[in-house]
């Protein structure tokens, strides 16, 4: 059993409850083929902090050392212990924290997949969105930008919705909810379906993804990664792992999703 866990529940399990918890035990992230970054916010031993609970470096636990840094101490997100069913998350303040990895650390990107534990925070300001992530070389049309619309003054149909940004070209999805976490699944392939969306392990209706993604693997958590675009992330990650250059089945993608709603309580 990974990590000596014992687990006890006061309450008869359904056959999916079973099956969740199964999928828990004997399951790690980096059995499925093409993980680049795995980042878990309730494992105390991956951070470095510069002070208090402001994290100077999140290491990466996929074995691929795309650990994230930031050595500026006012754009480093916290470590918040206990926040989610008795376990910690990083919080990103939605003014300037932001994390990154090594330049060109996931190589060249031609398809990505996320699965991991987020919440988007609820914001007074209505017109902005939140750039949850991004992998890009550093322009609009190189890359991929996943992101929460609160409001475009420019089109407003993206307002509240699911966003992605790549190849210069925009791509929504539903309305997320705010200031409650959830399990959060986003592809983008070059197999069709091209772009898919999962919440809480229910697929999404979304724009077709017509691009071909080929971004520079340099991946910045907290926003955008796009020289010159500032959009910050106001919410926190409790843990997420990035695939790249490799299919996520949806086998895969059902496993790690109980593997995350079971350990985090959702």
């Amino acid at each position: 059993m990974p990590n000596d866990r014992f687990l006890a529940y006061s309450s008869v399990l359904s056959g999916s409850d079973l099956q969740s918890v199964n999928d828990y035990v004997g399951f790690s992230p980096s059995s499925i083929p093409g993980l680049a970054l795995w980042l878990d916010a309730d494992d105390e031993t991956t951070f470095t902090f510069s002070s208090g609970t402001l994290v100077s470096q999140w290491d990466d636990k996929s074995g691929e050392d795309n650990h994230v840094t930031q050595g500026t101490a006012a754009s480093q997100p916290s470590r918040d212990a206990a926040t989610l069913n008795g376990k910690a998350v990083v919080t990103f303040d939605g003014a300037n924290d932001r994390m990154v990895t090594g330049a060109n650390a996931l190589g060249t990107v031609n398809q990505l997949a996320f699965v991991g534990v987020v919440k988007f925070a609820t914001r007074a300001n209505s017109d902005e969105y939140d750039y949850f992530y991004g992998v890009s070389g550093g322009t609009a049309s190189a890359g991929a930008v996943v992101s929460f619309s609160y409001a475009n003054p420019g089109a407003s149909s993206y307002t509240g919705k699911y966003y992605l940004y790549g190849g210069g070209a925009v791509f929504t999805g539903p309305t997320l909810t705010q200031g409650s976490p959830f399990v959060f699944s986003q592809i983008a392939q070059t197999a069709a379906p091209r772009h898919q969306l999962y919440i809480d392990g229910v697929s999404q209706t979304v724009d077709a993804y017509t691009d071909t993604l080929s971004a520079t693997g340099t991946l910045t958590l907290g926003n955008t990664g796009i020289g010159g675009v500032n959009h910050p992330f106001n919410g926190y990650l409790a843990e997420g792992c990035w695939y790249v250059n490799s299919p996520l089945s949806e086998d895969n993608r059902t496993e790690l999703e109980a593997y995350l709603a079971t350990k985090w309580g959702l």
